[in-house]
C-alpha cells in the first residue's frame, strides 16, 4: 500500500516499488475542506500514470483539524501522521498488502543535523 500525497517523493517510491514487480493499491489524504482540491487530483493523475488500480481518498481534513486543537502544537505533526499510518494499515488489511510504502526526503543538511 503506497500512501500517496501528491508530491514528488511518494510516486518515486511507488515507482521504485512497482519496477522490482510489487503490484500496489495507494491511498490519499485529502486535507479538503482547508485546502483546495490539487493535491487529491495531482495524486488520481499520479496513480493513472503509474498504473495503480485502486486509489483510496480518505477525507482527512476535519479530523487533521481537530486534533490541531486538542494537542499542543509540536505534537500535531507526529500525532496525524500516526492516524494516517493507522487508517492505512487497516486499509492495507483489507486490500491483503504485506506492508505500506511512503518516502520522506532528506536534504543533506537535515542529515548531517541527525549524526
Amino acid at each position: 500500500m503506497l500512501l500517496l500525497s501528491g508530491g514528488i517523493d511518494s510516486p518515486v517510491a511507488g515507482k521504485l516499488a512497482m519496477d522490482k514487480g510489487i503490484e500496489l493499491a495507494a491511498v490519499h489524504f485529502s486535507l479538503e475542506p482547508f485546502t483546495d482540491s490539487n493535491a487529491e487530483e495531482k495524486s488520481k493523475k499520479l496513480a493513472k500514470v503509474l498504473g495503480i488500480k485502486k486509489l483510496y481518498v480518505v477525507k482527512h481534513g476535519e479530523i487533521h483539524a481537530d486534533i490541531i486543537k486538542k494537542i499542543e502544537h509540536r505534537y500535531y505533526y507526529i500525532i496525524t501522521r500516526r492516524l494516517m499510518w493507522r487508517v492505512a494499515e487497516k486499509i492495507a488489511e483489507k486490500e491483503k498488502c504485506d506492508f505500506l510504502i511512503t518516502c520522506l526526503l532528506y536534504t543533506s543538511d537535515a542529515a548531517d543535523e541527525e549524526d
